[in-house]
């Protein structure tokens, strides 16, 4: 699932639900890693249609939900809310839950939307999400991880344009080469080859950040919006 996240920016799974005469399409997802090792939610992601039987990983027939998700990690490797946070916000026997797919509350769904966003900007080398492997979350991280392009959208975008010239195309790659994918503006402007006096960068608004609208406008990122339904809440275990 991280890798198909990774690649497409979001994954389809049919998921357990207890309560499934509740279940709506839109509702919110939160997926909680219980047993032995870390605990704590590592999935999140909305219902996308009725809940049917279906298989499970068991071999048995249970009342599934279609569920995607934008944001997943491996909880042997990370989690996206540890188990300290996450105990503050649900409570003990929702923690302790034998069956999958139980609703919370709105303001305990709104709690570990914080929790998330939190996560995403003051530890992101702890998580594996939709972006490009140990990124750095900014400010509207959420509104990107739910809005984010698929690869071959972005190879669409990038066909669909003029060929880069030698400057946009050193910036571009010394961008995807760098740690973290970060580098200041000056960086990239000497990066590039563009004339760098070391208090104007203006190549780098004008050229890179004119290629980095154009991207956007192909692919329609400006149009899309990240949206929490007023449903239910759920949570849901592995």
């Amino acid at each position: 699932m991280r890798r198909a996240i990774e690649n497409k920016g979001f994954v389809d799974e049919p998921w357990r639900i207890h309560a499934y005469r509740n279940a709506q399409a839109g509702d919110r997802v939160w997926l909680l890693k219980q047993g032995k090792g870390p605990k704590g939610i590592f999935g999140a992601g909305n219902i996308t249609g009725k809940p049917r039987l279906g298989p499970t990983s068991d071999g048995r027939t249970r009342m599934m939900a279609p569920v995607r998700f934008r944001a997943f990690v491996d909880p042997k490797q990370h989690l996206l809310i540890g188990e300290g946070a996450a105990r503050s916000v649900l409570t003990s026997n929702q923690f302790r839950a034998q069956a999958s797919g139980d609703p919370i509350s709105d303001e305990q769904s709104d709690a570990l939307e914080k929790l998330l966003e939190t996560a995403l900007l003051t530890n992101p080398r702890a998580i594996t999400m939709v972006a490009s492997k140990d990124s750095t979350w900014t400010s509207g991280a959420l509104a990107y991880v739910a809005a984010r392009p698929s690869v071959e959208e972005y190879r669409k975008a990038f066909a669909d344009l003029p060929p880069l010239s030698a400057k946009l195309e050193r910036a571009l790659r010394s961008h995807i080469r760098a740690p973290r994918h970060l580098l200041s503006v000056g960086e990239i402007c000497r990066k590039a080859g563009w004339k760098d006096n070391g208090k104007n960068h203006g190549p780098v608004g004008i050229f890179y950040g004119g290629l980095g609208h154009k991207v956007a406008d192909k692919t329609g990122i400006a149009d899309r919006e990240i949206t929490y339904p007023d449903r239910t809440r759920w949570l849901v275990l592995p």
